[in-house]
């Protein structure tokens, strides 16, 4: 992993329980602090974002992310996708220890479409490939493409614009983030 560091982290159970973890297989953040949650709270929420960033560059495709703080006495679930981070406000651990158990038991048990990692994405070693529906139910074509992104977000808070070079040369894949109030590219493109 880079050089940030994290408290906690939730991987895939199919992983090897020892050696390295790399950013993609990260499930759930976790940060501990020894300070009290109003002190420090500014900063290891920053300290939290950067890693949160770094999970969101190893997995472009990734929709959302689920992670925690846990202070000297209170912690504090958050939420983060591509438009910002959703705080459940301070607990304290004494009188909602069950809400952190559940929450961590949670995290643990959630499937990747829970995670809200990209589910759409075939991957057999390093290939990768993408079947598109041509309406409802109806499979379209299926397009094999490079592993790694061409074009991807560096920011935290992004429409999450990433594309992959296709391996058939002549195309590339999209995948964006899309505004309710403007018109879509297919809009724009008839």
């Amino acid at each position: 992993m880079g050089k940030v560091q994290i408290d906690f982290l939730a991987k895939s159970i199919n992983l090897p329980k020892k050696g390295h973890v790399d950013w993609q297989d990260i499930n759930v953040v976790g940060e501990f602090t020894i300070s009290r949650g109003g002190e420090g709270r500014k900063d290891k929420f920053v300290q939290f974002s950067r890693s949160v960033r770094e999970v969101f560059f190893a997995q472009p495709l990734r929709r959302f992310l689920h992670g925690f703080c846990l202070f000297q006495e209170e912690f504090e679930l958050w939420g983060f996708d591509r438009s910002g981070a959703y705080g459940a406000g301070l607990q304290s651990i004494v009188d909602d220890k069950e809400m952190l158990i559940r929450a961590i038991s949670s995290y643990i048990l959630l499937s990747n479409e829970e995670l809200r990692r990209d589910t759409s994405i075939t991957q057999n070693g390093e290939e990768k490939f993408d079947q598109f529906s041509r309406s409802g139910e109806v499979p379209g074509p299926s397009i094999d493409f490079e592993s790694g992104p061409i074009v991807q977000p560096m920011r935290l808070i992004t429409r999450g614009m990433t594309c992959y070079k296709a391996k058939d040369e002549s195309k590339v894949i999209k995948y964006s983030w899309s505004s309710a109030e403007k018109n879509t590219e297919v809009y724009l493109l008839n």
